[in-house]
C-alpha cells in the first residue's frame, strides 16, 4: 500500500501518539485550560521583564510572591516592582521606550497541576542586543522551578527560583 505525504505524516503522528506515556495524553479539559493560563502568565512575565514594565511584572505574581536569583530574593509585589524599576534605570531606558535590551525565552515547559496549585519547570535563555547591530547574543541560559497559585480564577507566580547554567570555560590558545 502506498501513502501520500499527508497520509504518511498522519500515520506517523498516530503511531507516535500511541507511544506517548498516558500522562501526556490524559489531561482533563480543566487541566488543559489551567496549563494554557499558566503558560500565558509565563509569557506575560517574560514580556514584562523585557519591557522593564514594573507594573506588569509585579502583576503576574501572587501578593506574597517571590523570586530567587542566586542569593538575591525579592518578596512581595512592592519589592518585585522596585526590582524591575531598578532594571529600567540600569538599562538607561528613556521614559516611554517600550522594549529593553533583552529577550527572555522559555521552553521545554512542564507543569504538574493539582487543584489551585501547580509546579512547573522550564529551560530559559536570555538574549542581549548586539551593540554593533546584527544578531542578538546569548547572555545566559538556565532552568527555573516555579510554583503557581490560582487566586480568584487567575494563575499567578507564588515562587520563581532561577538557576543559571555555569559560564562556559574560556577557550585557551593552542601552544602548537
Amino acid at each position: 500500500m502506498r501513502m501520500n505525504g499527508f497520509a504518511a505524516a498522519a500515520f506517523g503522528l498516530t503511531v507516535l501518539g500511541a507511544a506517548l506515556p498516558a500522562s501526556a495524553v490524559s489531561l482533563t479539559a480543566q487541566q488543559a485550560q489551567d496549563r494554557a493560563a499558566i503558560e500565558e502568565t509565563m509569557s506575560r512575565y517574560m514580556y514584562a521583564l523585557d519591557t522593564a514594565d514594573p507594573d506588569a511584572y509585579a502583576s503576574v505574581y501572587a501578593p506574597d510572591g517571590e523570586i530567587v536569583l542566586g542569593k538575591t530574593v525579592e518578596h512581595g509585589r512592592e519589592a518585585l516592582h522596585k526590582y524591575v524599576e531598578g532594571l529600567r534605570k540600569n538599562w538607561k531606558l528613556p521614559e516611554g521606550r517600550h522594549w529593553g535590551k533583552t529577550r527572555h525565552i522559555y521552553y521545554n515547559f512542564t507543569a504538574d497541576i493539582h487543584g489551585d496549585k501547580a509546579l512547573a519547570q522550564t529551560y530559559w535563555q536570555t538574549l542581549v542586543a548586539n551593540p554593533e547591530g546584527g544578531a542578538w547574543k546569548v547572555l545566559a541560559t538556565g532552568t527555573s522551578e516555579d510554583s503557581f497559585v490560582k487566586i480568584d480564577g487567575s494563575w499567578l507566580i507564588a515562587k520563581r527560583v532561577i538557576h543559571s547554567d555555569p559560564a562556559p570555560a574560556k577557550a585557551t590558545a593552542s601552544k602548537e
